[in-house]
């Protein structure tokens, strides 16, 4: 049988109401067995102390149910939403409290820039903060009209571009695609919804999407992990699993060594650019758990009905389904 070992800490957060802190925490083989005193958990037959945790403080590990791995892109760009952040690499970005302040933070970045052409990434709006304020191209225009600018919104379902990044991509107010939000006069007010429209200014974020994702991004999103205490991530909404190429990205880069597990979900749609039926796709599924690891997790699939509700793109009032 393998041994108890029983962890002292400064302190133990159980985050259970009933007995929320403890002395200890004892663990056999790959689970957490129990909590409670360093004499009761001695107890145990076996039980061996190990005090590499004394001076700390212990709390369950978080899971993160819904993220992308590919959001360890997004610290390539300037980041402008509402709350203090911190960088996988220990930055500390303070929140944009104000169209003010995410105006003066994409001007200092804007003025950083060395390439004129090169466009000006950045992310975590959420205008649902800033009630009766109008945020489109001709607010982002105050921070360039040559240079293109692009801010992904937090929901990952809307983006908000300047004139310049309109002219770049096309749109002007002949453009018929979804979700392309135009003033009263039928001009492209620089806000994309969802992504039909979204694909349409693609080309500025090229590389650097939530569902793109390199070995950079992935270390990245790992740390993320590791900064917040979460020690399960979810990459909902992958679109390599479809491909054995894709697949072995995964299993290369989420070893032993990963900080985090990794449950990777199918991105339930496009399958047929695979060139697979739904029946396939889901056969294919079913193979990979085959191949999941104690750190990564395969076999799962997000569906999506609609959009985002923060972004207000979900369909909740009328029509609704």
């Amino acid at each position: 049988m393998e041994p108890t070992i029983v962890y002292p800490a400064r302190l133990v957060r159980t985050l259970d109401p009933a007995n929320p802190t403890a002395q200890a925490v004892a663990v056999r083989g790959t689970r957490i067995r129990a909590v409670g005193s360093v004499a009761e958990l001695m107890g145990y037959t076996g039980a061996v102390l190990d005090e590499r945790y004394a001076d700390a403080v212990l709390v369950p590990g978080f899971v993160e149910a819904h993220s992308h791995a590919g959001s360890g892109n997004v610290w390539t760009s300037t980041y402008v939403g509402l709350v203090d952040r911190i960088a996988p690499d220990g930055r500390r970005w303070p929140g944009c409290r104000s169209i003010e302040d995410v105006i003066a933070r994409l001007s200092a970045a804007e003025a950083e820039l060395g390439d004129p052409g090169a466009p000006l990434r950045a992310w975590g709006l959420d205008p649902i903060y800033f009630p009766g304020e109008r945020f489109g191209a001709a607010e982002l225009d105050r921070v360039s009209g040559t240079r293109p600018v692009h801010i992904t919104h937090s929901s990952g379902h809307v983006v908000t571009i300047n004139s310049a990044g309109l002219r770049a991509c096309g749109i002007d107010a002949g453009t018929t695609v979804t979700g392309v939000s135009k003033d009263e006069s039928g001009q492209p007010t620089g806000v994309l919804l969802e992504f039909a429209a979204m694909a349409l200014a693609a080309p500025l974020v090229e590389g650097a999407s939530l569902l793109s994702v390199n070995p950079e991004a992935l270390a990245a999103f790992g740390q993320d992990g590791v900064n917040t205490g979460t020690t399960t991530l979810t990459d909902l909404g992958s679109r390599l699993l479809m491909e054995d190429a894709g697949v072995g990205f995964f299993r290369t880069h989420v070893g032993e060594e990963f900080p985090a597990r990794l449950n990777v979900f199918h991105f339930g749609v496009g399958v047929g650019k695979v060139g697979l039926s739904l029946a396939e796709a889901a056969q294919r599924l079913v193979k990979l758990r085959a191949l999941s690891t104690d750190k990564l997790r395969f076999g799962n699939v997000k569906l999506m009905l609609d959009g985002s509700i923060q972004g207000f793109t979900a369909r909740l009032l009328e029509p609704g389904y």
